[in-house]
């Protein structure tokens, strides 16, 4: 017995002497130079074929295999799109760095109309990853026109990114939140190049790193990095026609090279617009029926600037240092018209003429410091940043009644206006991953935050008799607080063609807010945790992921403030201060066919919903808007996106997404129980002619839908757009039509009790733009690190 089990030690220990190597390497394109990711790299045993180990080229196109015991072995590389690669290394060759030089393959794939080239679509983790030029979708295409064809993105009347309709989609550049707001983060995606866009990932269901408010998810831009030294840019200006002018302008300046990330941008923008907004408000009474006609016109003049500036040091390889500003000023000039008709049975007993000016100054102040150490093996990373920003809004001007109609004599109304608000927000956090082998990675993070919001208005009326509650309520000064603290701990976990991905978060938040006028404070504290994971699996030409996420709606920072704001003769506004967050249970199941045609099935259930509410007040004939919590429910829904190009000139994506919604509010005097539909389609189609004309054309159809006591009303609309490339693709000249059937608004019913309110509200449509955008240098941008205040920002 002792003499076997010598044997076994000295069978083991000879096993444990062999050598073992390790092989790094890195896969670039044969003829571009550029790196390949995610290509498949397998270690096998050079007589029986058999696999030994394998990974995937990273982002770089680098990849690293450890714990190699063959002293000759084959290597092969394999990536759709791209001839095979087949290596027998031996020797020395092993522990050495291999570049590897892939060239594209000319036969014909099967199935070549689904565009399955090179892993357009692909999950890793929380998030799903599209490649815009192996999806067919980056011919002269800017940021904007590039998102909108990914599924689920659309833009709203104002070419604001949402995410399966809802605006509170996070967006981030190159892993990092920016302040970016507005006009001035539309113009900055605008301005991009799609061919200057390595990926965008949606992350539908963030993991435990990020903040845990919003159920919108994150969109991720990330740009190509640099190869070498280079200087580029570009400027643009365009202007359009609906109804009114409008007129934006910008530059944008960026310099890399091996030590050194510089980047400057400013944009100039002036826009005049209209909204024209009719909301019918029919009160069956006992004996009686009351109709409330409004027809108002908000016709705002607005010019915005803003400026933008960063820089990156890198130092000796593994350390980052960065720092980024934004500056941006707006002043708008704000008339609104409007005409209230009463009528009682029909017959028209009263009228009241609105004329509201309004002059409202914005400004915004942001910056960061942001350091990132990165170890010699990529198996550390640590990233540091402080963030700050401040924000101010101011409004004045008045507000006049007159009364045409009225039964009684009443003299004309005039009120004064003041309201201004003032935000410091500033946040610190650190992060830290490590991986400890080819399957195993943790990362653990913490952060701090500050806000402090002062407000104040001021109202002063010519006849307070006129007002729906005493003037002096009108008067506010209110002071918010609020200190967040949270961390988190996640692990990543690669077993063969599993990955899981889980962690945990918590956050800590306490906050007061104190109203001078009431003597009144309302302060709270809670800490909250959120789990999150999800599991990904692929198989040859099939990919699945399930993942589930706990999320956090918190409210806006005035909605907690008891204030009160006259809106016109027969709306108030009012804040409150009971008001406590609602907290989602988000799930999602993805599929993608062929790294091309993806599916999703995705659900929410929420208790304590914030929702708005329209309470008519009929002994006083007015209505009184407020947010208050009460609202439990869920969203069940599915997506499906099919990019499809019939012939290499022709390429379009498809897009479907429909939904079950049910909700129940205890609300007093607010309370239904609805259930109902809804979907929506689009399409978006990428024409290339001849000489270099490009043809985009964009349509969608959403169908009638209901959610809570809100039913929305069909809409549909379609858009054109026409480019030419001139001096070697560095001028692009632009010319587009937005929905050119002028059906795309507001449309909405709420049925409430004994009160309809059909509410519409209409914008500019039909609107004409040419613009000119001429790129300079050579080298592709990559963003400075942007300010991360998102989570913080978005309450404001």
């Amino acid at each position: 017995m002792r003499i076997i089990l010598y044997v076994v030690c000295i069978c083991f220990t000879c096993i444990q002497l062999h050598a073992q190597h390790r092989l790094n390497g890195k896969i670039t394109d044969n003829k571009t130079g550029e790196a390949i990711a995610y290509a498949s790299v397998l270690i096998k045993h050079p007589d029986s074929k058999g696999i030994i180990t394998y990974t995937y080229s990273n982002e770089d196109g680098s990849f690293k295999l450890e714990d190699i015991q063959l002293e000759e072995l084959l290597l092969e590389v394999d990536m759709m799109g791209y001839k095979p690669y087949h290596k027998i290394l031996k020797g020395d060759t092993l522990n050495s760095e291999v570049e590897i030089k892939l060239s594209e393959s000319t036969s014909q794939l099967e199935e070549v109309n689904l565009i399955a080239k090179k892993k357009a679509v692909r999950m890793s983790g929380d998030k799903m990853i599209f490649n815009l030029e192996k999806l067919g979708v980056i011919t002269n295409s800017n940021g904007l026109e590039a998102l909108r064809q990914l599924p689920g993105v659309t833009l709203d009347k104002d070419e604001n990114v949402q995410f399966r309709g809802n605006v509170d989609v996070q967006l981030m550049i190159n892993g990092k939140p920016t302040l970016l707001k507005g006009d001035a983060l539309r113009e900055y995606i605008r301005s991009l190049s799609a061919q200057n866009i390595d990926n965008v990932e949606i992350i539908a269901q963030p993991s435990a790193r990020y903040d845990a408010s919003g159920t919108a998810g994150i969109i991720n831009i990330n740009l190509k990095k640099p190869k070498a030294a280079s200087f580029s840019g570009n400027v643009y200006s365009a202007i359009g026609y609906a109804e009114y002018f409008k007129n934006r302008n910008g530059l944008n300046l960026y310099y890399n090279d091996a030590k050194w990330n510089i980047n400057l941008g400013a944009s100039y923008n002036k826009y005049n617009s209209v909204n024209h907004r009719n909301i019918v408000q029919t009160i069956q009474l006992e004996d009686s029926v009351k109709v409330l006609d409004q027809q108002n016109e908000w016709l705002p003049k607005t010019i915005s600037k803003n400026i933008t500036a960063g820089i990156e040091r890198t130092f000796a390889k593994n350390h980052k240092i960065s720092t980024a500003f934004n500056y941006s000023n707006s002043n708008s000039s704000e008339l609104t018209l409007g005409t209230t008709n009463e009528y009682g049975n029909d017959n028209l007993y009263r009228q009241v003429k609105l004329r509201k000016e309004i002059e409202e100054p914005i400004t915004n102040t942001s910056g960061n410091l942001f350091y990132n150490y990165t170890s010699d093996s990529l198996d550390t990373q640590l990233d540091i940043q402080l963030n700050y920003a401040d924000y101010q809004q101011n409004q004045s001007g008045f507000l006049q009644n007159k009364y045409p109609v009225n039964p009684t004599p009443q003299e004309e109304f005039l009120l004064d206006i003041f309201e201004g608000v003032h935000y410091k927000l500033f946040t610190v956090q650190a992060d830290v991953q490590h991986r400890f082998s080819k399957q195993l990675k943790l990362e653990s993070g913490a952060k701090f935050s500050k806000i402090r919001m002062n407000y104040n208005s001021d109202y002063a009326a010519n006849d307070s008799s006129q007002l729906f509650i005493p003037e002096d309520l009108l008067t506010n000064h209110f002071i918010y607080n609020e200190h967040q603290i949270s961390a988190y701990a996640q692990g990543s976990y690669q077993w063969q063609k599993w990955n899981i991905l889980a962690g945990i978060r918590a956050e800590y938040i306490d906050y007061s807010g104190f109203s001078e006028q009431l003597t009144q404070t309302n302060s709270n504290h809670y800490i909250a945790w959120f789990p999150s994971m999800s599991i990904n699996y692929e198989k040859e030409n099939h990919q699945y992921r399930l993942s589930y996420s706990r999320r956090i709606g918190r409210p806006n920072y005035l909605d907690l403030n008891p204030y009160y704001q006259y809106l016109d003769p027969y709306t108030l506004q009012k804040g409150n201060p009971a008001l406590q967050p609602q907290f989602y249970h988000s799930f999602e199941v993805n599929y993608i066919y062929k790294n091309a045609m993806s599916a999703s099935v995705y659900g929410n259930f929420y208790n304590d919903q914030l929702t708005s509410v329209i309470d008519y007040r009929e002994n006083e004939n007015y209505n009184l808007l407020f947010t208050a919590n009460g609202a439990t429910g869920n969203r069940l829904g599915i997506s499906l996106n099919l990019p499809y190009e019939p012939t290499d000139w022709w390429n379009f994506q498809f897009s479907f997404d429909g939904y079950h919604t049910r909700e129940q509010s205890q609300i007093t005097d607010f309370s239904y129980d609805r259930s109902g539909f809804g979907y929506s389609m689009e399409m978006y189609h990428n024409v290339t002619l001849k000489d270099n004309w490009t043809l985009n054309a964009s349509a969608f159809y959403s169908g009638r839908s209901q959610s809570g006591n809100s039913i929305m009303k069909p809409l549909y609309d379609f858009s054109l757009n026409i480019k030419k490339m001139l001096l070697d693709d560095m001028l692009k000249l632009e010319l587009s039509c937005q929905n050119i059937l002028k059906k795309s608004m507001w449309n909405s019913v709420v049925q409430q009790e004994n009160v309809t309110t059909h509410w519409i509200n209409r914008w500019e449509t039909r609107k004409f733009t040419f613009g000119v955008t001429y790129n300079f240098g050579k080298g592709k941008s990559k963003k400075v690190k942007s300010t991360s205040l998102q989570e913080e920002s978005s309450r404001m």
